[in-house]
């Protein structure tokens, strides 16, 4: 599980000193009107970068909330052919 600076704050982790995170592209979405519908649509017209950590590199505070675990099994299913 990998976390961001902001969100890892926000929900009571700090990334310990001198740990390097993965940059990662980022994209900027903006709410665009269809002057023809009257409807709003959200558009990406472009990226920043962003840096999150690995969850190993990280501490938490005692205000941490608990991250939500995720299920990585790989299932059986049945073969294409």
């Amino acid at each position: 599980m990998w976390l961001g600076i902001i969100n890892g704050k926000a929900w009571g982790y700090l990334v310990r000193k001198g740990e390097k995170g993965l940059s990662i592209l980022i994209p900027i979405i903006k709410n665009n009107e269809d002057e023809k519908t009257s409807t709003e649509k959200k558009v990406i017209y472009g990226f920043k970068k962003g840096t999150v950590f690995d969850i190993s590199q990280v501490e938490a505070t005692s205000e941490a909330v608990a991250l939500p675990s995720i299920d990585i099994s790989i299932k059986e299913t049945e073969p294409w052919v």
